[in-house]
């Protein structure tokens, strides 16, 4: 959502629609100005268990923007440094697994990682069952000799976390 006024010693107030997969929301987003401190001060406010909002004022010479974030309050989410690998045999490297939500992540089984027994030689990883808020784990890879393709997958909690990274290893 983009709005373009100028603030000249006068507070808007802006209903920021948000579509979620299960319903919607609303965010209340504040915007004041104040002429003697040429100061812009952003605050948001909603009414939902599940989801909150928050705002940031940046500044760019004399220009101030506003970006507003929306967040789940219920779960965590898997980052991945790579959204996929295109190996060629012999390579060696890492991924990063990252809980980038509002709560730790944690599955029944013994890693938030699932590697497949044909790349077990070469790859590695330190993912335990639990990987906490702004925790990160590793993926390793060493010495890739099995070509194909091949999936690895990061196994979520109840809120459906559970991604793949495809692997391509190439000879």
């Amino acid at each position: 959502v983009e709005v373009k006024q100028r603030l000249q010693g006068q507070r808007y107030q802006f209903t920021l629609p948000i579509k979620f997969a299960d319903n919607s929301e609303n965010c209340i987003l504040d915007v004041s100005y104040a002429p003697a401190t040429q100061k812009v001060t952003a605050t948001t406010t909603n009414n939902s268990e599940k989801y909150s909002c928050s705002a940031e004022v940046l500044t760019q010479g004399s220009h101030n923007m506003v970006m507003a974030s929306f967040h789940s309050n219920d779960s965590g989410h898997i980052s991945l440094s790579h959204t996929s690998l295109s190996l060629s045999s012999g390579a060696s490297g890492s991924v990063t697994v990252t809980n980038t939500g509002v709560k730790a992540i944690t599955t029944t089984e013994s890693s938030i990682v699932t590697i497949p027994a044909s790349l077990s030689s070469s790859f590695s990883t330190d993912c335990v069952a639990s990987l906490g808020v702004n925790s990160s784990c590793t993926i390793t890879y060493t010495n890739v000799t099995t070509t194909g393709a091949f999936d690895i997958t990061f196994n979520g909690d109840a809120n459906n976390n559970s991604i793949t990274l495809p692997v391509t290893v190439a000879a």
